[in-house]
């Protein structure tokens, strides 16, 4: 009663077991077969289910940056929007700046607002330095760590106020 659903003739069975029969070949092979494939069902079940747990977990935190990220695009465009105001309010307000009394008096005189360094006015005026024409700048800049000043400057043409290839007059 126990055994392969071979249907063959009687002549053909001994060639069968031998060759083809898991029966024949070992009789207890289906049931550790069996045992074996309950096994690895358990353990796949087991992994399933902490691979659903993982990627619950994943789509939470996903969820949780998604709506962290709305809030900081929301809130960067908003600093945009008041930054934008308050730099319409620094250039209506000050146009002109005179320096008088510096030790060196090639950067006393006035200076002309020349756009924004550090989200406020920077400004400049042509003097004479070291017997040529130079561009002087006062300006605002942060420092490396976070602190802001304001420098009085020569700054090389096409590069950036605040960088160590300034002629610093005053810090």
């Amino acid at each position: 009663d126990s055994g392969c659903a071979w249907r063959g003739s009687i002549a053909d069975y001994s060639a069968h077991v031998e060759n083809n029969c898991s029966v024949g070949k070992n009789p207890n092979g289906n049931i550790q077969n069996n045992k074996e494939l309950m096994e690895e069902l358990e353990t796949l079940r087991h992994e399933n289910l902490e691979l659903k747990g993982q990627l619950e977990n994943d789509n939470e935190a996903y969820t949780y940056l998604q709506e962290e990220l709305e809030t900081l695009r929301r809130e960067n465009l908003e600093l945009k929007e008041q930054l934008e105001v308050a730099s319409a309010f620094d250039e209506m307000l000050v146009k002109e700046m005179t320096l008088e009394g510096a030790g060196l008096r090639e950067v006393n005189g006035t200076y002309s607002r020349t756009g924004q360094n550090d989200y406020v006015s920077k400004f400049m005026r042509t003097s004479r330095y070291n017997g040529r024409s130079v561009e002087i700048m006062l300006f605002r800049c942060k420092l490396t760590d976070e602190t802001r000043r304001w420098y009085i400057s020569i700054v090389p043409e096409n590069t950036h106020p605040g960088t160590r290839q300034d002629i610093d007059f005053y810090a």
